[in-house]
């Protein structure tokens, strides 16, 4: 096969522009991985009590860049898996949030940014369908080969096209309270 002179221009071209890669920073990009020990807790508040979920089935992936700390975060966490310690109730949750149509909540960072060991998060988070900009502060701390990020954020039922459920005619509080625990291998 015969190359043209222009062809064989665009391709000295190409290798010209790929061998100035700044090769350094994809070398220096990590991606970890959520240790099993992470968790995602729940609160909902109803006048009567509150109640109280947790998942650890926690999918989390990492992004940092050597001397630019964490650049990205993606996380997901199957609908069924949490447990709020009564069966009845977790039945309701999963009629409720329509896990059979919506089973993953799952979030995507845009943008992170650092300041005195805080992290404000902003990314998409989806939930029963819907998609949403949220932002939240998260606190970071290194423990040996370790990295521990916790924080928490709330969201509103309603916004996500959830039906608040009733208990005695009374529904319970529009706003759902998540706390977070992920734990990362790090070096």
């Amino acid at each position: 096969m015969k190359r043209t002179a222009f062809q064989t221009l665009l391709f000295g071209l190409a290798i010209l522009i790929m061998a100035f890669q700044p090769v350094s920073e994809a070398l220096k990009q990590k991606s970890h991985s959520a240790f099993p020990e992470s968790r995602i807790t729940y609160t909902l508040k109803h006048t009567l009590h509150t109640v109280n979920g947790e998942s650890a089935q926690v999918n989390s992936q990492l992004l940092m860049v050597d001397g630019k700390g964490i650049q990205q975060v993606e996380v997901s966490v199957p609908v069924r898996s949490f447990d709020s310690g009564n069966r009845a109730r977790d039945r309701d949750m999963l009629e409720v949030t329509e896990a059979d149509k919506y089973p993953t909540v799952s979030f995507v960072s845009s943008n992170i940014s650092e300041h005195n060991g805080n992290l404000t998060v902003t990314g998409e988070l989806t939930f029963h369908g819907v998609t949403r900009e949220i932002q939240f502060v998260a606190q970071q701390q290194r423990q040996q080969q370790r990295l521990l990020v916790t924080g928490g954020f709330e969201i509103s039922l309603e916004e996500f096209r959830i039906k608040r459920p009733s208990i005695l005619m009374m529904k319970v509080k529009d706003n759902l309270q998540v706390n977070f625990n992920m734990l990362y291998p790090v070096e």
